[in-house]
C-alpha cells in the first residue's frame, strides 16, 4: 500500500520507503558534506538536515540534480 506521502515518490520511480535514507546515501556517495550538498543544491544546511531526518519531503528536482551528479562521477 502506498500512503499519500509516498505516492509522489512512487510516481517518480523512487521505491524506497525511506527516501531520506536514500538521499543521504547519494550525498555520501557523491563525497559531499551536508554543507557542500546544500551549496550544490542552493538550499540551506538546515534544509538538508530536515530532508535527511525525514522532517520534510525532498523536492524531486533536488533529488534528480543530486542523482545526476552521482551518475556523472
Amino acid at each position: 500500500m502506498i500512503t499519500k506521502g509516498k505516492l509522489s515518490w512512487a510516481m517518480h520511480g523512487i521505491e524506497s520507503p525511506r527516501p531520506e535514507v536514500e538521499f543521504k546515501k547519494m550525498r555520501i556517495v557523491a563525497g559531499m558534506t551536508q554543507q557542500q550538498c546544500a551549496e550544490f543544491l542552493t538550499v540551506g544546511i538546515r534544509t538538508i538536515r530536515r530532508w535527511e531526518s525525514g522532517e520534510c519531503r525532498i523536492p524531486i528536482d533536488a533529488w534528480q540534480k543530486l542523482e545526476r551528479h552521482v551518475a556523472v562521477r
